[in-house]
C-alpha cells in the first residue's frame, strides 16, 4: 500500500525559515534530516506530517523531494503548480548554507508543528556529517528502500508505526489532507 501526502508550499517555506532561525548552525544537509525527523514524529503522533513533502531514499539519507529540489534548488519543474515565484523565495543558497531573507511567519505553524521541528533539531543539530548520516541511515524504511531502489520514494506506510494509522491513511485519504 502506498501512502503519500501533498506538500503545502507556503507552510514548507515557513518551516524552513523557522528551522534556520531557530538554529543558525543548520546547513542544507542537516535541514533535510531535521525535516524528516519532524515529519516522521508528526505523522506517527498526530496522523499527518508537518510539511506534507515525500522523502527520497538517497545515498546520504532522506531528502524531502519538493523542499530540496523546488524550494532550495529552485527547480521550476517542481514549482509549476505551486503559484510561487522562485525569484521571491525568502532564502538564498550559498554553498551548503541557506541564508534566510526574513523571519518566519509562525501563523502557518501549529504548536504540534513546532514541537516536532524542535525534536528534529534536537535529534540532528550539533552532529558531524558522519553522525547525521549514520543516524539517518539507521531508519529501516530508508535502508530497505535504498537497497531495493536507490533514489526512489520511501513509502510513508513503511514509516508509520501503528497499523490503525496505516489503515486509515492508506485508503487514499492522505492525498486529500490539508497540511
Amino acid at each position: 500500500m502506498r501512502i503519500q501526502f501533498n506538500i503545502n508550499y507556503k507552510k514548507a517555506i515557513e518551516v524552513v525559515l523557522w528551522v534556520l532561525h531557530k538554529d543558525k548552525t543548520i546547513d542544507v544537509y542537516r535541514l533535510m534530516k531535521v525535516l524528516f525527523h519532524a515529519d516522521l514524529f508528526s505523522v506517527n503522533k498526530y496522523g499527518a506530517p508537518v510539511t506534507g513533502d515525500n522523502y527520497l531514499a538517497m545515498k546520504f539519507g532522506t531528502v524531502p523531494d519538493v523542499i530540496y529540489n523546488g524550494l532550495i534548488k529552485k527547480d521550476i519543474l517542481y514549482l509549476e503548480d505551486s503559484q510561487l515565484d522562485t525569484n521571491l523565495l525568502p532564502f538564498d543558497l550559498k554553498g551548503y548554507q541557506l541564508l534566510p531573507q526574513r523571519i518566519p511567519n509562525i501563523e502557518h505553524l501549529s504548536e504540534s508543528d513546532i514541537e516536532c521541528l524542535e525534536l528534529g533539531i534536537k535529534e540532528y543539530a550539533g552532529l558531524s556529517f558522519e553522525e547525521v548520516k549514520n543516524k539517518n541511515h539507521s531508519i529501516r524504511a530508508w535502508r530497505e528502500t535504498y537497497h531495493n531502489a536507490p533514489n526512489s520514494f520511501i513509502d510513508w506506510y513503511d514509516l508509520i508505526e501503528e497499523q490503525y494509522l496505516k489503515d486509515d491513511l492508506s485508503d487514499g485519504w492522505s492525498e486529500h489532507m490539508v497540511i
